[in-house]
């Protein structure tokens, strides 16, 4: 039953990527491009799933176990040490085996290279 409630959940959350465009690179892109010509909408839509999660998340910090009965583990650590920031600060730097190059995840104009 849970991994059933997983797979359901997972299936509405990729659904929702999918319908709010979020799936969709030229999208994403004129997201990050604040510099040019920006669309805002993601930020609408990014805003819309904190407002709808803030309920459920209430809800898990008052409880010890979730409807299906499992113990609730979520994080305990308030602050931030200087590895998670430097980490958050650091650029995502990837090699693709397959293409024989290194590919480094950040916001830039023009089109992707994949």
């Amino acid at each position: 039953m849970i991994k059933l409630s997983a797979f359901i959940s997972g299936l509405i959350f990729g659904l929702g990527l999918l319908l709010a465009g979020m799936a969709n690179p030229a999208k994403v892109l004129a997201f990050l491009d604040v510099v040019g010509a920006w669309d805002p909408s993601l930020a609408l839509v990014m805003g819309g799933a904190i407002a709808v999660a803030v309920i459920p998340l209430n809800w898990a910090r008052k409880n010890k176990q979730s409807l299906l009965g499992v113990p609730m583990q979520l994080p305990m650590k308030r602050e931030l040490d200087g590895r998670s920031q430097g980490a958050s600060a650091t650029p995502d730097v990837r090699c693709c085996p397959c293409q024989r190059r290194t590919h480094i995840s950040a916001p830039r104009s023009g089109s992707p290279s994949w």
